[in-house]
This record gives structure tokens, C-alpha cells and sequence, in this order.
């Protein structure tokens, strides 16, 4: 498809990954594909989610020629910020996703992915943004928060 525009969310800072979204406009509208829902609440910590992407399947940057897709499980912001992983630099318009011994992530390449839930991964609840490493243990994979009222406003202010 072709892409009319890219809206860039305008509080996005390139240091912090803060507010890590931004909407591609097709020129002509996809019919075949339901369309996810924005979510309004993130879901029950330790509550199951799928991400998916084409990114590599491990740090040497194996590429997959399908699509894959990992069950992750939502992790409390508190325990992504501790001194241990990410020391604070997790925002209100992030969440993190991951297990917690580590081994389940997105990686590289899967950024701008969605992260889902519900009935049928519905209820898109992320998008990959960033993280250390793929699948390292403390180090969950940080995604844009689409509940956060300033990330989900922007999308439906471009999309409605």
C-alpha cells in the first residue's frame, strides 16, 4: 500500500523513547483486515499478551522469513524500574511486557509492532519500542502504552 502521510506524535523525545508512536496514513483503505481496538486500561499485571513482529530471533540477528509471534506476560511498571533493570528510565506513556526469567521478547526489527490482547489479540495494549537487549532476565521489552490518554488521543484524532 501506499502511504499518504506520517504523523509523528509531537511529544516524542528521540532520548528518552517517551511517547514512541506514530501514524502511517494509506492512500487507499484496507478492507480485508478487522481493525484492532485501542485499548483504555493496560490489563491485569501478569495478564497474557502476544507481540509480534519479523525482528530477529536472538542477538545475531537472525532474521525469520514469517511472521512471528511470542506470548509475553505484563509487568508491573515498579518492577521494570527497579534498580535491577531499567533504574527509572520507564515512563507513564511505556509498559513493559516480557517473562520474568527472561527468554521471551520482541528483539531487533520488531520495533512498531503490536503488543495484544484479549479475546483474539483484539485489543492492541503496545507498541514495540525499545528495550536491553532480547529476552535478557530483569530486562522486559518496553512498548508505547496506547492507554495512556495522550498516546491513544493522539491515534484517534489521526485515524477518526
Amino acid at each position: 500500500r501506499d502511504v499518504k502521510n506520517i504523523s509523528v506524535h509531537p511529544l516524542w523525545d528521540k532520548d528518552t523513547w517517551e511517547f514512541d508512536v506514530a501514524v502511517w496514513e494509506l492512500v487507499s483503505h484496507e478492507n480485508s483486515v478487522s481493525p484492532a481496538t485501542l485499548a483504555t486500561t493496560d490489563g491485569p499485571t501478569g495478564g497474557g499478551m502476544l507481540v509480534t513482529g519479523w525482528g530477529s530471533l536472538s542477538m545475531s540477528c537472525v532474521l525469520p522469513i514469517n511472521l512471528q509471534g511470542a506470548n509475553v506476560i505484563l509487568i508491573d511498571r515498579t518492577d521494570c524500574n527497579d534498580a535491577n533493570s531499567y533504574d527509572g528510565t520507564v515512563f507513564e506513556s511505556m509498559l513493559c511486557a516480557g517473562q520474568s526469567g527472561g527468554g521471551v521478547d520482541a528483539c531487533n526489527g520488531d520495533s512498531g509492532g503490536p503488543l495484544t490482547r484479549g479475546v483474539n489479540n483484539q485489543s492492541l495494549t503496545g507498541i514495540v519500542s525499545w528495550g536491553i537487549g532480547c529476552a535478557n532476565a530483569d530486562y522486559y521489552g518496553v512498548y508505547t502504552r496506547i492507554s495512556n490518554d495522550r498516546v491513544r488521543d493522539f491515534i484517534e484524532n489521526i485515524v477518526n
